[in-house]
């Protein structure tokens, strides 16, 4: 019902296997296949591997699997914005990366193309529903029109990556301020 495809063994994103209690996955919103391992009908545990050798290549806590293709009432392709309620709120955050992204899965992946929306499909399903974009480059939101623009003046933080007495001294100074 997700969209995904049964095969015999999960090589590209959109399928899925089934052997005895474990269950092979390669969602559309992962750069890595799952391997799910039941006992009965609880999930034993959730692992990453490797589509070439098909080896488990390590444990994961939780998975997220999304749609690959969801239908509406008419067996219509369907996006999310379809299922919401009237007065949403859809917040896209970094637009323009998320159309490098679909550019680039397409490319990468040509048997998606087909099941995946393109940059203007997502822009016709979402102009349907209130949208906030966040954005830093505003002047190159492809094929959006803005209703309202908020400007936000905003200080770039440091990236700490782990030197933890750095953090806390910059800490310190702000509280201090």
């Amino acid at each position: 019902k997700l969209g995904y495809e049964r095969t015999d063994q999960v090589e590209i994103q959109g399928e899925f296997c089934v052997r005895g209690g474990i269950v092979d996955i390669y969602p559309v919103n992962s750069h890595k296949p799952y391997r799910i391992e039941f006992f009965d009908d609880e999930v034993d545990s959730i692992r990453w591997f490797d589509v070439d050798t098909q080896t488990s290549v390590g444990k994961v806590d939780k998975a997220e699997i999304l749609p690959f293709d969801v239908f509406d009432d008419k067996y219509r392709k369907a996006m999310f914005t379809e299922f919401l309620p009237q007065k949403a709120v859809v917040i896209v955050d970094a637009p323009l990366k998320i159309r490098e992204e679909i550019i680039k899965l397409t490319k990468e992946n040509p048997d998606i193309k087909g099941r995946l929306f393109s940059w203007e499909e997502f822009l016709e399903k979402t102009a349907k529903v209130n949208v906030i974009y966040l954005a830093m480059m505003l002047h190159s939101l492809h094929g959006i029109t803005l209703d309202h623009m908020i400007g936000v003046t905003v200080q770039g933080m440091a990236s700490y990556q782990r030197q933890f007495d750095m953090l806390t001294d910059d800490l310190a100074g702000w509280l201090a301020e």
